[in-house]
């Protein structure tokens, strides 16, 4: 049996043939859907043009995921060793990375920084877990609020930043209520003026200018209990990447009410699967996915009783 070691070379050129064929599979089957799409559309079988819309953009959504995963094949493995010719370069290429801004995003509370190790992560998913009413949706509004307030990151291409806030529990009046409560007033935000409100939230900083490159914007999207899923977060990110906005978190409240990639039968194996897809979307965009799942009655049950012990 050989053991000769394939060349760089070598590797990018089967990396290339791997790509090409996969773009070109791809190409065959989603030239296929189209057709059959616009085939039924042309014979009436969409009874609403909003069916064949969303059915378009299902497809363009599948065509922009499955590209993406082919040109993994293109890019460099990530790895290291330690011989000595290698390890002084790698040392300042990792440390570099270790010691960017953007790897760890500040919170408001600094026990909480101890306990993330300096912040939450580039490139890794968060839950927070906790029985129903304890608090998790405050928790991850105040989350996307400390980040937008507590850093200071370096621009990817000039671009503006933002926090995207994604509530499918809270609507668009709750979640600006409970903004003003935490950050302005405990008071009812009914008995302020709008004038006063807009005034209140620009002395805090929270409202960013519309000409301002340089703070973190706050972005918040409200959608139905299961009306999209991590694939179309990551459509989201995208969408704003062309708007020339940076998405440097996505926190997300909360995960039972996401939609899964596939259909299953057992709750635990559709929120497992959700999981692993937010963290892969936090790999591939190398930010954090930051949200929260409720404790079922066992674990629950653990809590009530070491609560009262």
């Amino acid at each position: 049996m050989s053991h000769a070691k394939i060349s760089e070379s070598t590797c990018k050129y089967i990396n290339s043939l791997i790509f090409e064929n996969l773009i070109e599979g791809y190409s065959l089957d989603y030239s296929k859907r189209l057709a059959t799409m616009f085939e039924k559309k042309e014979n009436g079988g969409y009874k609403r043009i909003t069916e064949f819309s969303s059915d378009l953009k299902e497809l363009v959504k599948d065509i922009d995921i499955d590209i993406r995963k082919s040109e993994e094949f293109m890019r460099e493995g990530k790895g290291f060793d330690l011989t000595s010719s290698n390890i002084k370069h790698e040392i300042k290429s990792i440390m570099r990375e270790l010691r960017s801004p953007t790897n760890k995003l500040r919170t408001g509370l600094q026990y909480l920084n101890r306990m993330l190790n300096g912040g939450f992560e580039s490139g890794r998913s968060y839950l927070f877990m906790g029985v129903t009413g304890i608090g998790k949706s405050i928790i991850l509004l105040s989350v996307a609020l400390w980040i937008k307030k507590f850093n200071d990151l370096p621009k990817k291409d000039g671009m503006k930043q933002a926090v995207l806030f994604i509530s499918q529990e809270n609507s668009k009046s709750e979640t600006f209520e409970r903004i003003f409560n935490i950050n302005v007033s405990g008071k009812d935000i009914r008995e302020f003026s709008d004038d006063d409100i807009e005034d209140s939230l620009k002395n805090i900083g929270l409202i960013v200018d519309s000409n301002d490159n340089d703070s973190i914007n706050f972005i918040f999207k409200y959608f139905d209990d299961k009306e999209i899923g991590v694939s179309d977060i990551d459509a989201m990110i995208s969408d704003y990447e062309r708007q020339g906005i940076q998405v440097i978190a996505v926190v997300q409240d909360y995960i039972e009410k996401l939609k899964p990639k596939h259909s299953y039968s057992e709750m635990r194996t559709s929120l497992g699967s959700i999981a692993t897809e937010m963290s892969e979307l936090a790999k591939a965009r190398n930010i954090p996915f930051i949200s929260a799942a409720k404790l079922n009655r066992m674990a629950s049950s653990v809590v009530d009783n070491a609560i009262a012990n």
